[in-house]
């Protein structure tokens, strides 16, 4: 069990509250970025490319299943196309939905 755990990756995006510069990346407030295993990947002006940019860093050849947890920001139409960009870039990767409603974080990431 903890081995399969270990090969989870997490990731989650939220917006930034103020200028900095994190994890070697400048980040803009009020652009979106994206944390991986607690680390900042991306950081974008669209929440949809910020979602894109952490998935592409956090989806491997080995990967099967997305799980995507919708927070209170996630539009459904954001999600759709999310998905479509999932089940379009990794055809055999099982994409799994569902409504989280946490505030703060527009979606929450689980990789296996």
């Amino acid at each position: 069990m903890n081995e399969s755990l270990a090969r989870v990756k997490s990731g989650q995006v939220t917006y930034a509250v103020r200028d900095t510069n994190m994890d070697g990346m400048d980040i803009k407030q009020g652009h979106f970025i994206g944390i991986q295993d607690g680390r900042i990947v991306s950081s974008q002006s669209s929440l949809l490319d910020a979602c894109k940019k952490l998935l592409e860093e956090m989806i491997e050849e080995s990967s099967e299943i997305v799980t995507i947890l919708t927070g209170q920001d996630a539009s459904e139409e954001e999600t759709e196309e999310l998905e479509a960009f999932i089940q379009v870039l990794y055809p055999q990767i099982e994409v799994e939905l569902h409504p989280g409603g946490q505030p703060l974080y527009a979606y929450l990431f689980s990789v296996e």
